[in-house]
C-alpha cells in the first residue's frame, strides 16, 4: 500500500470506464494483517451488538439506509436529494415524473 498518498485524496482519474469497476486486491504480503484486522472488526461489532438498545439500533439502521442510498445514488450519477430519498423510503413518491423515476434507485426496505 502506498503510504505517501493520503486516504482522503481522490483516486487518479482515468478515461477507461473499466478502471472504476476494477476492485482493489491487496498483495499477498498484506493478506495476513488484513485478515487479522477484519477479525478484530467482527469481534468488536459482536461486542457492540448486545450493548445497543434495540430502538437505537433500528433508528441507526434507518439513518444508515438513507445515507447509503444517498451516496450510492451519487456514485451512480443520480442527483437525488436526502429529503427525496427519505420520502421514497416512506413510500411517499413525488408527482414530478423526473423525481419519481429516481425512486427506482432507492433500495427496498
Amino acid at each position: 500500500m502506498n503510504k505517501s498518498k493520503l486516504a482522503n485524496e481522490p483516486a487518479k482519474k482515468s478515461k477507461n470506464p473499466a478502471y472504476y469497476l476494477t476492485p482493489f486486491l491487496p498483495g499477498n504480503s498484506n493478506i495476513g494483517s488484513l485478515k487479522d484486522m477484519a477479525q478484530e472488526v467482527i469481534a468488536a461489532s459482536a461486542g457492540l451488538e448486545g450493548k445497543v438498545v434495540r430502538e437505537t439500533a433500528i433508528v441507526l439502521g434507518d439513518q444508515l439506509r438513507l445515507i447509503n442510498s444517498y451516496y450510492s445514488n451519487l456514485i451512480e450519477g443520480h442527483k437525488t436529494t436526502i429529503p427525496d430519498i427519505s420520502m421514497a423510503l416512506q413510500k411517499k413518491f413525488s408527482k414530478d415524473p423526473e423525481k419519481n423515476m429516481r425512486r427506482n434507485c432507492v433500495p427496498p426496505m
